[in-house]
């Protein structure tokens, strides 16, 4: 998924997320015994990703009924970031938030042609 995002998403190309820094935190957190999702930025930022990520690989062919199976699980990653966005607004943050809430502002408007 985080492949699609950044080899695909106009997100990307806007450099707002770092992708070398993503990957090495991903490999970090997957890289634990029991991954945690204590720090809220960090479980947003992925989530976002996952989201932008997951709709684009799963729309490639570009049949509506890909696009509706990409919506579904996109929409899972993007309910998880959106489920602490508040935390991310109202508490102390830093440019992870940044990039995080960037990324969801996008998430509705970043649709994958489906003319194909």
């Amino acid at each position: 998924m985080q492949s699609a995002f950044f080899e695909e998403s106009i997100e990307h190309t806007l450099g707002l997320v770092p992708r070398q820094a993503f990957e090495a935190r991903l490999e970090q957190h997957y890289g634990q015994h029991q991954p945690t999702d204590n720090d809220l930025t960090w479980y947003t930022l992925r989530n976002a990703v996952f989201a932008i990520g997951s709709r684009l690989s799963l729309c490639r062919g570009g049949r509506p009924s890909n696009y509706a199976a990409a919506q579904r699980e996109s929409w899972l990653y993007f309910e998880n970031a959106l489920s602490v966005l508040t935390n991310l607004v109202f508490m102390p943050s830093d440019t992870t938030a940044v990039e995080a809430i960037v990324l969801m502002v996008g998430w509705p408007i970043s649709l994958p042609s489906i003319a194909g």
